[in-house]
């Protein structure tokens, strides 16, 4: 984790650099073959029951969260950039594993799930972002137990393996190059059966 003065150095630098980067309005320039980058992305864990937000990790260069409460939903917050042909879209793609198992069966059954779309401000508006702005923000929310008033994810008699998830953050510029942030991985607690 980053102390609060280093987090702040971060904040600041990304809105320089944004200003910067919105006083550039990219042309399209079908030379441009560099891949758009991540310049800031952060993870916040937040309580499902009350919204109370852990403070947020700096994941601009991967991340590993071990040990998350089941009532805590997760928060991806990135800034992508590409000052020659702008960020058309901002994708998240990732993958879920959990294994759920009866008591008194000798074999659990693994369970997998995909992640992936729009972010979040796509979501919720009933029109399509467009342009290709030199320095798109998103926002994606994600919730594995969404849905379900227990947090569950296997029967509430069988006992839950650690659920892992797998993100990736994609950015396409104007010329459908694609840049990848560095993985985040985030393993929720095990849940015994009961």
């Amino acid at each position: 984790m980053t102390s609060g003065s280093q987090t702040r150095t971060i904040q600041i630098l990304v809105m320089v650099l944004t200003i910067w980067l919105v006083a550039c309005d990219p042309t399209g320039d079908p030379n441009d073959t560099t891949p758009p980058e991540f310049l800031q992305i952060t993870v916040t864990v937040q309580r499902v029951t009350d919204g109370f937000n852990e403070p947020p990790v700096d994941a601009t260069s991967g991340l590993t969260l071990d040990n998350v409460q089941r009532d805590r939903l997760i928060i991806i917050e990135a800034t992508a950039a590409d000052d020659q042909s702008g960020i058309k879209r901002v994708r998240m793609s990732g993958e879920t594993d959990w294994e759920c198992h009866t008591p008194g069966d000798d074999l659990a059954e693994l369970k997998h799930g995909t992640l992936g779309g729009p972010p979040d401000e796509e979501r919720s508006s009933s029109t399509t972002v467009t342009g290709r702005p030199a320095l798109r923000n998103v926002t994606f929310t994600i919730d594995p137990f969404e849905g379900n008033a227990l947090r569950l994810v296997c029967a509430a008699t069988d006992e839950a393996s650690e659920l892992l998830m797998e993100i990736t953050l994609l950015a396409t510029n104007g010329n459908d190059v694609q840049g990848m942030s560095p993985p985040i991985s985030i393993e929720y607690q095990a849940r015994p059966p009961g």
